[in-house]
């Protein structure tokens, strides 16, 4: 078979236009349970917790579709017009994406504080070019925290997978098509991505945000809808009719499975992907008799829904946002913002969806096609811009210098019982980018070497103390490298995302990296000891998780605590050889609130910005100290460094510190210019328990 890439227009181009397949209800209901599921998910139904996998249901039926009619031109044309193949995918994507996008930066511009409306423009732009997985990515923005003050356009990453797909899918086959016509080989061919996409996605999942946006470890969920269309292309399964309904419906009761078992604290992709994903597939692969499956897919209802299923997906994510600012009730928020969906949802399908599909002139010639793509992606991305050029100019990000002042520095107004509450001098847009970012060996990830190169203070102290713990510990370290500089210690620093003393049994979905990490952890203390002090900084549950039991069940609260004692006391175990003192560090309160874009709304007015002073950890807390205590007695301690970001005698925490300098640049880090600020009270507290 002579396979060419067609570029032909007109009468030519129609002339060799895909064969058409029969309608699939099966496919169309499905479309319906997936947007369902997703949407759900995301309202915050109970019972529905695992409605994310709705996104790799609808991985399998895109990559079917499309590759089936893929081989179907080439099969039966002996051609795959390239031009072909990405105007309809334009016709299909773009007019209602590009809608919702400049919808988004209207929404932003006029509901948003300033200082958010940057991020926003930068997300829009990223969805427009369809890479925003990948931004997404670097942002490090985990899908499963995902709550109003996240991205509105967050959802956008799945399209961007799939558009990615898309990119090097069709010239796979059409190279695939020049070696041979033979249908086994294609697949052949084809299952090693998809094969070598799932090794990556089950090995490698829980490494990082990473694996949950990319391409590589998605890859073979839309691969293997796409062996599918070619495997079952002009074809039935070999089984007996009575049978294959039953295929669907145990395909249905997979992906029902996989909605109410699933969670933020389940892994996800890698092997629990299998179980919507084989779903789908059975579902797909019982339906491909002459007669669709009957039930709840061909239902009219279901019909309704997933044609419109596109649409609903696009809205519903940035109405859940936006509503979201204005009703605090989540119920009610959720309530309101799926009516709204719907409601946009029937007018845009009606008016802008179905139209662009349809339109002769649109349709008629690719070029056409592909030009008004460009230019919808350009009016896009342009209106992002428009709508960055509103907000406040964040910058860079900032990479803190470590600590040039003189150590003995004081903070103006430390040290009284009751801070005045100052109006930030310190602007909140730099004040949200005011981090210090350790370098990568100081934060490795799950599978990168650990090693003894990030050391701050005095390379050559004689005093040797080891910080570890997650970024609210890193946040202190201008004052640990201060305090070693100016005591003549050397100080080595691990950083792990999400890390405690106790991950083994951290309820979220760090669980199974954090244990690996600190098995690694307790390997590498133990290797590059003796230590004078190993220092602890850990938030316990504000983080909000619980413990797992033995049984399975999370366990919240009070009732974690014996969890998080016992596995703490295994881990100051491995670890009490090589030092002389434990040193637990408690984390600050938490305004659970972003503080900077408070006092961003409020011009720097530090007085509307205050929280309360108590924190969620103090049961678990306890808990740690007990366990470490009873595996090393008398060599483990305890510092409290939150009377000073928030003094003992105020009702309720400062924002502001009393020079002006803005304490947290989100809703639980320091910033950096504070923690360098205050560096000569924490080195008093701090040089008490290095002996």
């Amino acid at each position: 078979m002579s396979v060419t890439v067609e570029a032909q227009t007109g009468e030519a181009e129609r002339a060799q236009s895909v064969p058409k397949r029969g309608f699939r209800a099966d496919i169309e209901g499905l479309r319906a349970v997936s947007v369902l599921l997703v949407i759900a998910g995301h309202a915050g139904v109970p019972f529905l917790t695992g409605g994310f996998i709705g996104v790799d249901v609808f991985f399998v039926i895109s990559g079917f579709l499309i590759t089936g009619l893929l081989y179907r031109e080439s099969t039966t044309t002996g051609r795959i017009s390239l031009s072909g193949f990405y105007a309809r995918r334009v016709r299909r994507i773009l007019p209602m994406s590009a809608l919702v996008l400049i919808s988004v930066c209207v929404a932003s511009w006029l509901l948003m504080p300033s200082i958010d409306r940057g991020g926003v423009a930068m997300d829009v732009t990223g969805a427009a070019l369809f890479i925003s997985n990948w931004v997404f990515a670097a942002q490090a923005n985990d899908y499963f925290a995902m709550d109003v003050t996240s991205s509105p356009v967050l959802h956008f990453w799945s399209l961007s997978v799939e558009e990615q797909f898309y990119v090097f899918w069709p010239l796979l086959i059409i190279v695939i098509a020049f070696v041979s016509r033979r249908r086994a080989i294609t697949v052949a061919i084809l299952a090693i991505p998809v094969a070598i996409s799932l090794a990556i996605s089950i090995v490698g999942t829980s490494n990082s945000i990473l694996s949950y946006y990319g391409l590589q470890t998605r890859l073979w969920e839309l691969g293997a809808g796409g062996l599918a269309a070619i495997l079952l292309a002009g074809r039935n399964l070999p089984i007996s009719p009575r049978i294959r309904p039953w295929l669907g419906y145990g395909g249905l009761a997979l992906i029902a499975v996989g909605a109410v078992s699933f969670s933020d604290t389940t892994i996800f992709p890698g092997v629990n992907a299998l179980l919507p994903v084989c779903g789908a597939l059975l579902v797909i692969c019982a339906g491909t008799s002459a007669s669709p499956s009957a039930g709840i897919l061909a239902w009219r209802p279901m019909q309704y829904i997933g044609a419109r299923s596109y649409n609903l997906y696009l809205w519903h994510w940035p109405l859940l946002v936006f509503v979201a600012l204005y009703i605090t009730d989540e119920v009610t928020a959720a309530v309101v913002a799926v009516a709204l969906t719907a409601v946009l949802t029937i007018v845009t399908f009606r008016i802008v969806e179905t139209p662009a599909r349809k339109w002769t002139w649109f349709a008629a010639k690719p070029r056409r096609a592909l030009l008004a793509g460009l230019a919808m992606v350009l009016v896009t991305v342009g209106a992002a811009q428009a709508l960055a050029a509103t907000g406040i100019d964040e910058g860079p990000e900032v990479t803190v210098a470590l600590p040039q002042t003189p150590i003995e520095k004081t903070l103006p107004g430390y040290g009284k019982a009751v801070w005045p509450l100052r109006d930030a001098t310190q602007q909140p847009e730099v004040a949200r980018k005011d981090r210090f970012i350790p370098p990568p060996q100081c934060e490795p990830k799950a599978n990168d070497p650990l090693g003894p190169d990030c050391v701050f203070g005095d390379p050559n102290g004689k005093t040797r103390i080891a910080l570890v713990g997650d970024s609210h510990a890193g946040a202190w370290l201008p004052t640990f490298d201060a305090m070693g500089k100016k005591h003549g210690i050397q100080v080595l620093y691990w950083g792990h995302a999400g890390w405690t003393a106790a991950p083994v049994v951290r309820a979220d979905r760090h669980r199974e990296d954090a244990l690996n990490w600190s098995k690694r952890l307790a390997e590498m203390i133990s290797s590059q000891g003796p230590f004078d002090a190993v220092f602890i900084g850990r938030t316990s549950g504000q983080y909000g998780v619980g413990a797992v039991a033995p049984n399975g069940d999370v366990l919240e609260g009070d009732a974690a605590a014996p969890a998080f004692e016992s596995a703490t006391r295994e881990f100051v175990e491995q670890i009490k050889p090589a030092t002389e003192s434990v040193v637990f560090m408690r984390g600050t309160q938490w305004p659970y609130f972003n503080v900077t874009t408070c006092l961003a709304e409020n011009n720097g007015a530090g007085a509307e910005c205050t929280f309360p002073r108590t924190r969620a950890d103090d049961a678990l807390a306890a808990a740690e100290m007990r366990g470490a205590e009873e595996a090393y007695p008398g060599h483990v301690f305890q510092v409290d460094p939150a009377p000073i970001a928030c003094p003992t005698g105020m009702p309720r925490c400062p924002t502001v510190a009393p020079d002006g300098t803005i304490i947290m640049r989100d809703g639980s880090h320091l910033t950096t210019t504070f923690a360098r600020n205050v560096a000569p009270p924490m080195c008093n507290l701090l040089r008490e328990y290095v002996r």
